[in-house]
């Protein structure tokens, strides 16, 4: 349908173009946690392997939301598709249906599809507002164990508290690192439920 077209030109491509933007950024998160990863392990083990061990499992603790949100998001794709090809059906035949009054029956069917959209909407919002809140969660959650393991480390004496303060801003950098790998989820999935409907097309 011809819905389906518009669609696909106008959501799907913008969606696998968005993946795109995000790979080089993902690369350069992945190099920069390495470095840090690296300088940490050369001052303290214990907290070079918290980073080396925590930041991918915080990462892949977002697995079991992506197939959902993958899932639904194909499926609300599938039903703007079909809402798009109505309305533009409809606009083809205006005057067919004007002639023999069908702007009612349109209209029924028209509310109807919008409201499945709609539905449809609401059911990729959970995982996706999960998916989003986890891009401030989990950065933060990581900050406070690597400042809290620092300072205990500084109070056993294993490490001075210059250390303590650096570790903090290591940390700290690495939020961003994190946030993009959460960003590159979220948009690769994204991206691949546009793929695959630009492929049927």
């Amino acid at each position: 349908p011809t819905g389906e077209v518009v669609s696909a030109a106008t959501n799907d491509a913008l969606h696998i173009g968005s993946a795109f933007d995000v790979t080089a950024r993902l690369a350069g998160a992945v190099v920069s946690y390495a470095v840090v990863a690296v300088i940490l392990l050369t001052t303290s083990v214990t907290l070079g392997l918290v980073v080396l061990l925590g930041v991918p499992a915080m990462v892949l603790l977002l697995g079991p939301l992506l197939r959902p949100l993958q899932r639904r998001q194909h499926t609300q794709r599938e039903v703007a598709g079909k809402l798009t090809a109505l309305g533009a059906d409809t606009v083809a035949g205006l005057r067919v249906l004007r002639g023999i009054g069908g702007e009612p029956a349109f209209l029924e069917r028209y509310r109807r599809r919008s409201a499945e959209l709609q539905d449809a909407g609401v059911r990729v919002a959970s995982p996706q507002s999960t998916l989003d809140s986890a891009q401030v969660l989990l950065p933060g959650v990581f900050l406070v164990l690597v400042t809290w393991l620092s300072a205990r480390l500084a109070l056993a004496g294993t490490i001075d508290v210059g250390d303590v303060v650096a570790f903090y801003g290591y940390a700290f950098f690495l939020v961003v690192p994190i946030r993009t790998a959460v960003e590159a989820a979220d948009k690769m999935t994204r991206s691949l439920v546009g793929a695959r409907r630009i492929v049927t097309v």
